[in-house]
Parts: C-alpha cells; structure tokens; sequence
C-alpha cells in the first residue's frame, strides 16, 4: 500500500516478483500434486489445439444458428415431453428485444438444412458448372506445364549438343580424355536432372465428361451422405470428424420465422438458400457460394 501525496489515500499496488514470498502450503491442497500436474499438461496440450478441436460440439449445428429477425444467436429453449431439443431467439430470452418468438424442434432444423444441401449438391447445373470450372482449371495448368516443358526440352537439347561438341573435340584430339571427362560427367548428370524434371511433368489432360450413370452415382452418394450426417449429429458416443468436416463447409444457418403455422425459411451462409414448412422442406435455391 502507498499513499497518494496529492489526495492522502492509501493505494495497493503490486509488488516487483523479485519482491514476492513464498512459502510450500501441502496441507492446502485440494488435489493430488500428480494430478495437478498432469491437468496442466492436458491444458498446455489443448491450448494450441483449434477450438473447435478443444470442446466437440453437442449438435450438427451449435453456435451457427441465427435469428433472421435480430441477428442474435438461437440456443437451447427447453426439451420437450418425449427428449427433443427446441430453440428460440436468444435475445427473447435475455432481453425480450427480438419479436421472434417462435420456438423450434432442433431437429427440423437440422433436417431442413440436411436435406437443402442435399438439393443443392444433387443439381445438375451446378455439377455442370463444377466440371466445367475443374476442366477450364486443368487446361490453364496444362498450358503452363506446355510452357515448361517446352523450356526443359531445349536446355536438354543445349546440353546434350554441348556434350557431344565435348566428345567431338576428343575424338579429334583436340582436348586430352582426361580434360574432358569431369565436363562430360557433369553435363550428363545436369541431363539427366532435367530428364527427371520432364518426367514429373503432367501429361495434356482429357476433359472430364458428366456421364449418366456417373450423375446417377453422384446423387446416391449424396443422398447416403445426408442420412449418415443425420444419424451421425445424434450419436451419443464418440462422432470422429465428421461433424467437423460438415461445419467447415456451412458459415452460419440463419432462420427466418413465417407465419403461424406456416413453418420458416433458413439462409445457411452464402452457399444454401431454401425454405418449407418444419418437417417438409422445398427445393431450393442458391444465393451463391463461398
């Protein structure tokens, strides 16, 4: 404590460490010194985790749920008689400061989103437009690996001359053997480098053609990976990354209540635009991508 000499008050003020006292206080403890240890080394471990890593999520879609009246976050509300989990505006609940005061089955929720990005990934036109960019892609690449190859091609070709030109000279004694060969060696392994280069270079590619019976596998494939997210969000024991890898794709759900009785339209992120009633969704349509 030191006293302010305009004012006359006593303030605290923290002592230098080099100030400090310490004293060992065993009786104090309230776990075990082994346990104490290795919780902070769970803790240092997990500190430089990513924090979606650090905590798993309880639900498909925990903390990207938004109010499409107030922005706010929607959370937990209750759970019904039979288990299932209802959500509402988190700002109705805390401040009264949002008008929505819809309550909704988490479930719905997650089934509509589920099933729009199902949608989504199952039309054709953006399968088409898909392909269309991954070939347009692969042609730019190849045109610079032609670019490339091109170069590789003409200083093996410089080198190879250089290297005969070498053995020309001594053939017509011009240049002893022995002067000779540490250069030859040197520009047939600087040949050979190059050969390797051009080996490792792509060959022109084919353009990827959306055949029927792949299309038809493609939306089998999306419809198995809807079910399995939805059986995979309630799992109760250990979920790998599944989950993970989903909310990587989805920025955030927002939920925009309709009528009485009339269901809600959810907007999830840039990518997914779709609405319906709570367990019907509608075809939807995309606002744009990430």
């Amino acid at each position: 404590m030191v006293k302010d000499p305009d004012t006359g008050k006593r303030l605290s003020r923290p002592n230098p460490p080099d100030e400090w006292q310490r004293i060992e206080a065993p009786q104090l403890r309230i776990v075990e010194h082994s346990v104490w240890e290795q919780a902070r080394l769970l803790k240092s471990q997990k500190s430089r985790l990513a924090s979606h890593v650090k905590r798993p999520t309880p639900y498909l879609l925990s903390g990207l749920l938004r109010c499409g009246c107030c922005g706010s976050g929607l959370s937990v509300h209750d759970r019904d008689k039979t288990g299932k989990t209802r959500v509402r505006c988190s700002a109705v609940r805390e401040s009264g400061s949002c008008s929505n005061r819809r309550i909704l089955y988490l479930r719905d929720v997650e089934n509509l989103v589920l099933s729009g990005m199902a949608e989504e990934l199952k039309d054709p036109r953006l399968i088409a437009t898909y392909v269309r960019n991954y070939n347009r892609e692969r042609e730019r690449l190849a045109g610079d690996a032609a670019a490339t190859r091109t170069r590789l091609e003409a200083k093996r070709d410089r080198i190879e001359g250089e290297r005969q030109r070498n053995i020309d000279r001594v053939i017509r004694y011009v240049i002893s053997k022995d002067d000779a060969r540490q250069r030859i060696a040197e520009l047939k392994e600087e040949r050979q480098r190059v050969e390797t280069e051009l080996a490792a270079l792509e060959e022109a590619p084919v353009p990827v053609a959306l055949h029927p019976a792949t299309l038809d596998r493609y939306v089998a494939t999306v419809d198995a990976l809807a079910e399995t997210l939805a059986n995979h969000a309630s799992a109760e024991d250990d979920r790998g990354t599944l989950i993970d890898d989903f909310r990587a794709l989805v920025h955030s759900v927002t939920v925009y209540p309709k009528g009485p009785r009339e269901g809600f339209e959810i907007e999830g992120g840039s990518w997914l635009h779709y609405s319906g009633k709570e367990c019907s969704p509608m075809p939807a349509t995309i606002v744009g991508h990430t």
